[in-house]
């Protein structure tokens, strides 16, 4: 399902979480909730990963991918911060993100520099 059924709006799913996300991160970052601000930058880069596994899905452009990396990489510094042994699950999952978004990249090179990650 691409869109909200019955709404007369005309935002994708994709671009009303990402709206979403976008606001909650900016709450976030006001109250000053590091680990909420990971937790959010983490979902905008997954929501690409997930726009990405739609049948007939448009492929990404370089300003999504982009921005998808940077979010992905914020989280990542997050819990390489707070450390790896107390919040192992977030770490490994961020990584991942990372790497599933590097190897989205159109370059020679983008499955190596994924795995090196």
């Amino acid at each position: 399902q691409a869109r909200l059924t019955g709404s007369s709006r005309q935002d994708s799913l994709a671009e009303l979480a990402d709206g979403h996300f976008g606001k909650a991160l900016r709450a976030f970052d006001e109250l000053k909730e590091d680990r909420e601000i990971a937790v959010c930058h983490f979902h905008m880069a997954d929501l690409v990963l997930q726009e990405q596994k739609v049948p007939g899905a448009a492929s990404l452009t370089k300003a999504r991918l982009t921005a998808a990396l940077r979010h992905a990489r914020r989280s990542v510094e997050y819990w390489d911060r707070s450390g790896a042994l107390q919040y192992v699950k977030d770490f490994v999952s961020s990584h991942i993100r990372v790497a599933r978004l590097l190897e989205c990249q159109p370059r020679p090179g983008a499955i190596a520099e994924a795995c090196e990650h």
